[in-house]
Parts: C-alpha cells; structure tokens; sequence
C-alpha cells in the first residue's frame, strides 16, 4: 500500500525500469518563515486524497506534512505514518527531516523507503500534480558528456528492528556510470542510515542505454528515463494526482 512515501523492500530500489518501478510519493507544506501563510500564498495548504491508493497528505502553514497510509478501509488506523519539514523553490519542495511517527506493530519486520527530496509540484482546482525530480550531477567529468560518473542523494527512512530505535533516518547515495564505447550504465547504490548498521552498497546493471536528443532510453523504455539538460542528469517518476478533500 504505497504511500506518497512508497515503501521499497530493500532489493526493489531501482527507479527506471517499468518492471521494478516503484511508486514513489511524497507528501508536502508550505513554510511560514518563506512567507505561506494562507491558501493563496500557500497552494498545498490543506489535506489532500490520493486519486490511486490509500492514503492522505496533509499540509500546515508551519512547513509541516503528515502522509498517512491506510489499509482496505480510511476510518481503519493507518498502517503508517510519516511526518517531515518542506520549503518551496519556485515549482520545487524539497523535504527533510521525515520520520515514522506510527506504525502497526510489524515486530521482526524491515522496510525502508528511499526518495529524492525534490518534487515538483503543479496544482489545478481542486488538484494536486507531484512529480518525485532526482538531480545528478557530474563525478571528474565535463557537465555537458554523458560518458563517466554521475551523483545524487536521496532520504532513507526505516524501519529496522536490528536497532534502537527502530525507526531511524540516514541518506542513500546513487551513482550512475555510463560508458558510451560500450552503450551501457551500471548504478551503484551505497546507503547508510542509523548508529548500528555500516553502510551497505548494491550495484545494479550493466543494463544497455540509447540517446536520443536529450533523452536518455533503456532497452525497453518507452519515454526517457533520464534527461541530460544544462549540465545536470535528471530523472523523474510521476506526475502522480491528488484531489484537495478539506
């Protein structure tokens, strides 16, 4: 039951193919300190209802948000909870600070949910547009060549009963090496999160790769998983849809 925050078993991190796609959401705010004091300044302000899945966001004037994830029915306790801190930048929200606030009791169980902290973010009426943005940039390489290394964050949240506490926050480092002689990128994923867990590196691929203008294509993509603009990768998952309920 994905939430804005989707929770990703730990073999499930890769965001680009259609066959291991995860739904990654992210709930959001508006700060007072940039100046979002109502919902004219502020276009999230409110609660808002997933148009796919169970569950709700809630966004405050103070910067804060509550993502709240149900079962079957909404007047049931939600499975989970996860609170954080926003800031807008234009059509961006960038978040931190997120947490588990509630969990049902899943003793024994481990889940962690991994997200690039920017979002872009289009509202029409009564409808909220999100789209999870992740923004790589270049290892000891020209920004405009594809050839070579490319680097970006996202937020690890989890829920891990090997240590105390057991919700415990930390940061998930991707990197993506193309090799254009060969045609094909590797992704390197390094996380580390909590006091008592060293950090843990996967390495996913080689996969096979085509370019087309700025777009960047796997061997069974559709659309472009990543786009290389002005001297940034950039990869997107959404727009995922919210109708604003009160």
């Amino acid at each position: 039951m994905p939430g804005f925050l989707s929770i990703h078993r730990p073999t499930q991190r890769f965001l680009f193919f259609p066959a291991i796609l995860a739904t990654l959401l992210l709930c959001t705010g508006c700060s007072k300190e940039n100046g979002f004091g109502n919902e004219t300044l502020n276009p999230l302000a409110g609660t808002w209802l997933a148009d796919v899945g169970s569950h709700s966001l809630t966004f405050d004037s103070n910067g804060n948000y509550v993502d709240s994830v149900f079962g079957e029915s909404r007047t049931e306790l939600p499975v989970y909870v996860i609170v954080g801190k926003y800031s807008l930048n234009d059509s961006l929200i960038e978040f931190r600070d997120l947490r588990f606030s509630q969990l049902r009791d899943l003793s024994g169980y481990r889940t962690s949910l991994f997200l690039f902290p920017d979002y872009q973010f289009k509202r029409v009426d009564t409808t909220l547009l999100l789209t999870q943005t992740g923004f790589f940039d270049p290892v000891d390489h020209p920004s405009d060549v594809l050839n070579g290394k490319w680097e970006a964050d996202r937020i690890i949240v989890a829920y891990d009963t090997r240590q105390t506490p057991y919700f415990v926050t930390g940061k998930e480092r991707m990197q993506l090496e193309f090799s254009e002689s060969k045609k094909e990128y590797t992704i390197l994923y390094i996380d580390n999160y909590g006091a008592t867990v060293a950090p843990d590196s996967i390495i996913d691929g080689p996969h096979p790769y085509m370019v087309d203008n700025n777009g960047i294509f796997c061997d069974i993509c559709s659309k472009p998983f990543a786009t290389l603009m002005d001297g940034r990768l950039t990869i997107k998952d959404g727009p995922y849809s919210y109708t604003k309920v009160k």
